[in-house]
């Protein structure tokens, strides 16, 4: 993935591939499936007057030097997975 500052907004854009263990949801079988997700997020320090413009706004606040994506990587990936394979 890459990172980018623009302004007071930073885009973080990339794409995760991983091979996903799945049982069949009909025949019980276990197959494999190659997962690629691709993921997008937009972040605005929390006192950017930009983040309470909107409440449905994508943008989410950073907190401190450091962009923390474990958690939302992980949900991007999870919500991109079939809920019966």
């Amino acid at each position: 993935g890459e990172a980018v500052q623009l302004g007071n907004l930073y885009y973080v854009t990339g794409k995760m591939k991983a091979d996903v263990n799945f049982i069949c949801a009909r025949c019980l079988n276990p197959y494999t499936h190659h997962a690629a997700v691709s993921f997008s997020e937009t972040f605005a320090p929390e006192d950017d007057p930009v983040l309470g413009e909107d409440e449905d706004s994508d943008i989410l606040p950073l907190e401190g030097d450091e962009i923390e994506l474990d958690a939302l990587l992980q949900e991007d990936f999870l919500l991109a997975m079939p809920t019966f394979p």
